[in-house]
């Protein structure tokens, strides 16, 4: 049998534990500090149970949905410290890291595929444009992690918490992900501090790359 006086918490994962359980703490303090009774914690409606107006209900979700991200952490690190599983630690990964991928040189495979070498490992990029012309990147590395990007033009919208909502142009949403499995997903509406998210510049020259093939998606 396992001993629970034995059982040790990790310092990265005691203190993601830590920092989310003090962003759930101020979360309705933040969203309702003006509303108090049955709507108090709602951060949706107002006082008067009429929808906020949707910048508000916007700042409101993605403020939870990033709230969440120190557990979902938690939670992959403690699924890649069990045995049996095909993850190493979660902080061996590259895309855990978070690489810039500075003076990596990219070769075209195709309309929408670049590849570079980054610390002797092959990188893969894979860039769509949707109908709207919010554009989409994978950057796939050969431990298989994951981060994706979006990058929001007018009429582009996701699904947060739950609910649909249509993205301010310049919005970006970042997902990383380890064999397939979602270990980080933030959001960066325009009016946030750019360190929220931190795309790596060398998806500016990708992108460059893939607008001299397609020159018609010029904006």
């Amino acid at each position: 049998m396992v001993d629970s006086k034995n059982i040790t918490i990790s310092p990265i994962v005691n203190s993601a534990l830590s920092n989310f359980k003090l962003a759930v703490k101020r979360l309705p303090n933040n969203l309702s500090n003006k509303h108090k009774g049955k709507e108090e914690n709602d951060e949706f409606t107002s006082s008067g149970s009429e929808p906020r107006p949707t910048s508000e209900r916007l700042k409101a979700a993605v403020t939870k949905f990033n709230g969440g991200n120190e557990l979902r952490i938690v939670a992959v690190t403690n699924y890649c410290a069990e045995p049996d599983n095909d993850c190493n630690l979660l902080q061996l990964y590259t895309a855990y890291k978070n690489p810039e991928l500075k003076d990596s040189e990219l070769t075209l495979l195709s309309d929408d595929t670049v590849t570079a070498t980054y610390k002797r490992e092959q990188v893969t990029i894979q860039r769509n444009v949707t109908d709207n012309g919010s554009k989409k990147y994978e950057i796939n590395f050969e431990d298989g992690s994951k981060i994706k990007y979006v990058s929001f033009t007018d009429g582009g919208s996701m699904e947060i918490n739950g609910e649909e909502f249509e993205m301010p142009a310049g919005t970006i949403y970042e997902e990383k992900s380890v064999h397939g499995k979602v270990f980080s997903q933030l959001i960066r509406t325009p009016d946030m501090r750019r360190n929220v998210i931190n795309m790596p510049e060398i998806l500016d020259k990708a992108e460059q790359i893939f607008e001299s093939r397609n020159p018609s998606e010029q904006v």
